[in-house]
């Protein structure tokens, strides 16, 4: 469970027999890709995941309306950079 943050970092709550240890990781150091290039994703690969993004049964649950050129852009602007800034 996160509990907070410190420095751009996330507190996670670790529960173990012996009692509840708190953490201090970021995704990093834990092995979570920082970029969609790092996932395998190519820039060709971008508009099928886009129009296929927009076509899910959720997409009509978001907030705001979006397109599948928002998506795109979105998409792009993860390839290489990082998807989560500290």
């Amino acid at each position: 469970m996160r509990l907070g943050s410190c420095r751009g970092k996330d507190f996670w709550e670790n529960k173990s027999r012996n009692g509840t240890e708190v953490s201090c990781h970021s995704p990093e150091n834990v092995g979570i890709p920082q970029s969609l290039d790092k996932l395998g994703v190519k820039e060709e690969d971008i508009p099928n995941l886009a129009k296929d993004a927009y076509a899910d049964v959720c997409t009509g649950g978001n907030p705001r309306d979006t397109s599948v050129e928002e998506i795109e852009a979105l998409y792009k602007s993860m390839l290489h950079d990082p998807v989560v800034k500290a």
